[in-house]
């Protein structure tokens, strides 16, 4: 059971357990942003959904004309026009109020009309002040329905909305993959007729602390760009290293991150060297080399008589077993708040970006399964069964083949060489000061055997 109780930061408010890509944040003592928030008053409106927008704007527009109106009302019945024959009402006779509202709707809408009392009257010398007004309303029209464009274009055209065909499964699976433990999720567009266009992928773990941490990728390969191609249902994979945020601790013998967010496979593929011999000072991209390096330095330091106390012959390797998926778990009911995947693509109908976004809290994981497969060939078509997307599979010796994978075999054997201490129910990680040379009384022992071997 989660030890964390925090709420959902991204709500599933929308059928098949998908999430409307709200953030659940919300804003606090607001009055101080005010006249920021105003200029960017356009957005705002936008983001208000299309049945409060819309009546918005034409309520606006219905307003405007009474304000022309009594504009009109106002400029008749002034001294210096009241008794001009301006074309509005007769001389010496103020306007009505209707009779301006017809005439603002007219002007407004420039349907094409008649001055209401004189055809001549708008072209009088003296009616200045009408002529202005009328100006101004045909300025203000142009421009107001320029807005109503734009804007309902914008309305209608808004690709978020695509967001809505690319769902996640219900489920977070932690299993484990040869001999590591990763987080996988299920993405697919149902739409896959038109594939989206540069879709790429990110994934984020809320921590107890309310802290974001970045999780990185390894299918699709983040360094990559984590494209992916959501048109197939796709398996978006984390592996769940000593540098991952749902990691318990870390491991011996490893160069601190120094801020930065790593990946171990990284220096697995010689891309980088974090395993670092606390003897010589020599970086190894796995242990299994590290191993190799201390069983070469034995040779040559044991011809030439080395101390024990500062050479290999007297280092022993710390256990260097894989980190497993009960403590993957165990540390997850005390950290884990909530796991965000944010997937950005562009509509290829509209050439416009778009988020989708799903959350996972504790009870939304699943520990030691898979998803069940969805895709399949049928009729020489294939089909992807929704019905069977959230589906999942449990592997009852899920958790044995964390201490027991093939990775961890191959380790147990190169660690023999070196004299490893490897036990695999370990639970707690070394820190990293302690990470310094343990002696070992029979060494040379030991060195013996390997030679005979």
């Amino acid at each position: 059971m989660s030890q964390v109780h925090l709420p959902r930061l991204i709500t599933r408010d929308y059928p098949y357990n998908q999430s409307s890509t709200r953030v659940g944040i919300f804003n606090k003592n607001t009055k101080v942003l005010g006249t920021l928030l105003f200029k960017d008053w356009f957005h705002i409106l936008l983001r208000y959904p299309f049945w409060a927008s819309v009546p918005f704007c034409l309520m606006a527009w219905y307003i405007s004309i009474w304000i022309w109106a009594a504009i009109y009302v106002s400029i008749d019945g002034s001294v210096a026009n009241v008794d001009q024959n301006c074309g509005l009402g007769k001389p010496g006779i103020p306007m009505e109020i209707g009779a301006a509202y017809a005439f603002s709707l007219e002007t407004f809408t420039t349907v094409g009309y008649d001055l209401p009392g004189s055809t001549r009257g708008f072209f009088n010398e003296n009616c200045y002040g009408i002529q202005t007004a009328i100006t101004l309303q045909m300025i203000w029209s142009m421009l107001y329905n320029a807005f109503l464009a734009a804007f309902f274009f914008a309305l209608l055209s808004k690709s978020e909305n695509r967001s809505i065909q690319l769902i996640f499964s219900n489920k977070l699976c932690i299993n484990v993959v040869d001999g590591r433990v990763c987080a996988n999720v299920r993405c697919y567009d149902i739409d896959s007729s038109f594939p989206l266009v540069e879709c790429h992928v990110r994934m984020y773990l809320v921590d107890h602390k309310m802290k974001f941490h970045p999780l990185r990728l390894l299918e699709p390969n983040d360094e990559l760009g984590g494209v992916l191609y959501p048109s197939a249902p796709t398996t978006v994979v984390h592996h769940i290293d000593h540098h991952s945020a749902l990691s318990p601790g870390s491991m011996p013998l490893t160069e601190g991150n120094h801020g930065l967010t790593l990946r171990s496979i990284d220096s697995a593929t010689a891309g980088r060297e974090e395993i670092v011999c606390p003897v010589c000072g020599e970086a190894y991209g796995t242990y299994a080399r590290l191993a190799k390096h201390i069983r070469y330095a034995r040779i040559v330091e044991e011809k030439d008589d080395y101390p024990k106390e500062s050479s290999h012959l007297g280092f022993q390797l710390p256990d260097t077993s894989p980190i497993t998926l009960e403590e993957v778990q165990r540390h997850i009911e005390r950290k884990l708040s909530e796991i965000v995947v944010v997937v950005e693509a562009t509509d290829p109908q509209l050439s416009g970006t778009f988020q989708s976004v799903q959350s996972y809290k504790y009870e939304d994981i699943e520990f030691g399964a898979d998803f069940e497969r969805c895709l399949f060939a049928n009729n020489n078509k294939f089909e992807c069964d929704l019905q069977k997307f959230h589906g999942v599979i449990y592997d009852d010796d899920m958790y044995a083949k964390s201490f027991e994978g093939t990775w961890t075999a191959r380790m147990s054997a190169k660690n023999d060489d070196v004299n490893v201490v490897n036990s695999p129910q370990r639970h707690n990680f070394p820190e990293k000061s302690n990470n310094t040379c343990i002696l070992e009384e029979n060494s040379s022992d030991i060195f013996e055997e390997n030679e005979k071997e």
